[in-house]
């Protein structure tokens, strides 16, 4: 889940601008212990937390029937490219 939060340039940068300082050739050095001290705005009512994670739960099963969705014509379309092209006898029958 932490990861997630990361992923955006704007989280990561409110995160790290408190901890970081920048050295005199614009390099930026942070060791771990300072990078670990750093506070995340995580949800601390346990009712939020249940609501944010049946909305999660919620699309994690949209994605799956969507992907289902996806998945279900790929055996006919593998068939269906085996044999591009019938033969002289089926076309006649």
């Amino acid at each position: 889940m932490l990861d997630a939060l990361f992923e955006s340039p704007e989280n990561t940068q409110l995160y790290l601008e408190p901890l970081i300082q920048k050295g005199a050739k614009n390099t930026i050095k942070i060791k771990n212990a300072k990078f670990l001290s750093g506070t995340f705005p995580l949800p601390t009512y346990e009712d939020e937390q249940q609501k944010i994670a049946a909305c999660l739960s919620s699309l994690d099963a949209l994605i799956a029937v969507q992907a289902d969705k996806l998945a279900a014509p790929k055996p006919h379309e593998k068939g269906l490219m085996q044999q591009p092209f019938p033969s002289p006898e089926a076309v006649t029958a």
